[in-house]
Formats: structure tokens, C-alpha cells, sequence
């Protein structure tokens, strides 16, 4: 029986130098991972050369790497990696995807990798749900048209009084 190859998608050589945030995400950060079975998730983000940004030629948005092959499931040892150029990262997030949020609020031993700036944006990002919501949680807090998730009356929080 031959050993399918690992599955790779994007340009390694572009977001792999280029992360600003990567965490641990999936069953692993929700801490329901059960030890000896689950797979590895990871999850983060990556800054586009400017080239790419302000070039014609179409690039693609995101560098997928998995230990198993098309087609076939993760398992125990195995690893799942997503990295999206900030810009597909902020569409998603802005649309209200719930599963990109989980890198700004994964708990610190969870974070892999983290610029200086990242950091700030992180902080600003738990801040704001802190303040949007009485009973705010990282689960519960997403961007969306009425602002946080059961809180349609949330606002930016500008610090005025």
C-alpha cells in the first residue's frame, strides 16, 4: 500500500514568512479534545506581498497544508493548517464567520505565532466584545449587521462616558 502525498494548496513561500497570527483552533482550543484521537487544527494569518495587492495577476488567498491526503479524514497525530491573506481573513470576518474569530480569541497557550501588532489588534478585539456585551464570550461575539450576536444595540466602544 503506497502513502498518498500531504495536500498542499497556496504559496508556502509567501505565507508561511509573512503570518502575523496563527493558533491552535478546533476541538484543541475549545479544550473538548479528547487525548490519543482528535487531529491538530491551526488557523492564522498572513500578509500579502504588495505585489499581489496591487498587481493584475490573480494569486490565491490562502495556503491550505494537511498530513493526509484529498479525500481522507484526519485522525490522531494528523495536521490541518489554514493560513488566509489578511484581506480574505477580513471579508470572512466582517461577513460574520465565526471560525476565523477563534485565532483572536484563543487562549494565550494556544497561540503559535503573534507579531507585536497582532497583539494589539487581539486585545482590541476581546475588549470590544468585553464592552459590547454584559455577558460577552468569545463564542457570542462576532461581527455582524446588529453588531455582537444577541446584542443588536452593541456599539463601538469609544471610550467616552
Amino acid at each position: 500500500m503506497s502513502k498518498l502525498p500531504n495536500v498542499e494548496y497556496g504559496e508556502r513561500g509567501v505565507a508561511l514568512p509573512n503570518e502575523i497570527l496563527r493558533s491552535v483552533v478546533g476541538s484543541g482550543v475549545h479544550g473538548i479534545a479528547i487525548e490519543g484521537t482528535d487531529d491538530h487544527d491551526e488557523m492564522g494569518v498572513y500578509i500579502e506581498p504588495p505585489e499581489w495587492i496591487l498587481g493584475v495577476e490573480r494569486h490565491r488567498e490562502d495556503y491550505i497544508w494537511r498530513t493526509q491526503p484529498e479525500g481522507v479524514r484526519s485522525g490522531h497525530g494528523d495536521t490541518d493548517l489554514v493560513l488566509y491573506s489578511l484581506r480574505k481573513y477580513l471579508r470572512l470576518a466582517i461577513k460574520g464567520n465565526p471560525t476565523v474569530m477563534l485565532p483572536l480569541f484563543a487562549p494565550e497557550e494556544s497561540l503559535i505565532v503573534v507579531i507585536p501588532w497582532a497583539t494589539n489588534s487581539v486585545a482590541f478585539a476581546r475588549r470590544f466584545c468585553r464592552n459590547s456585551q454584559s455577558s460577552a464570550s468569545w463564542a457570542t461575539c462576532v461581527p455582524s449587521t446588529s453588531g455582537c450576536w444577541g446584542s443588536p444595540s452593541a456599539t463601538f466602544p469609544t471610550g467616552r462616558s
